[in-house]
């Protein structure tokens, strides 16, 4: 993880969230070796609290089959990596980037249009700095 020492200087966790089974998050985050390090959150599978907390719905299927996710996912395979998708996964869930504090103040929110819609972590330490800098007067 690039920014783990400049995250934990500012006392921020990172965790997954994911609505499937243990067994299929822990396979999908083994796939992504960047993410190997960062703690699973599981939210109910059949309820799912926190997806509904974050506002997070379906994705429309334009936006779940996005002509810019298809290519992205067929250039990943042409480059003969493994296009992971968990078999009790649901494809047109849609998913999130969120920093909250540990008091549950949100400071950062993004919900996502497409599977490729998500912002740097460059614009999540942003919100942090700033809570940071608006803690400290």
């Amino acid at each position: 993880m690039h920014h783990k020492a400049e995250l934990a200087a500012a006392g921020v966790s990172i965790h997954i969230v994911a609505f499937w089974p243990l067994k299929s998050a822990t396979e999908w985050r083994d796939q992504h070796p960047s993410l190997s390090e960062i703690p699973l959150l599981l939210d109910d599978c059949k309820s799912m609290p926190l997806y509904q907390a974050f506002g997070l719905g379906k994705l429309s299927k334009w936006n779940t089959w996005h002509p810019t996710t298809r290519f992205h996912y067929a250039l990943h395979k042409a480059a003969g990596k493994k296009v992971y998708r968990a078999r009790e996964s649901d494809i047109e869930q849609g998913g999130g980037n969120f920093v909250v504090t540990k008091t549950g103040e949100t400071l950062f929110y993004k919900r996502c249009a497409t599977a490729l819609d998500r912002p740097t972590v460059g614009e999540m330490l942003a919100a942090v700095h700033l809570f940071e800098k608006n803690s400290d007067k």
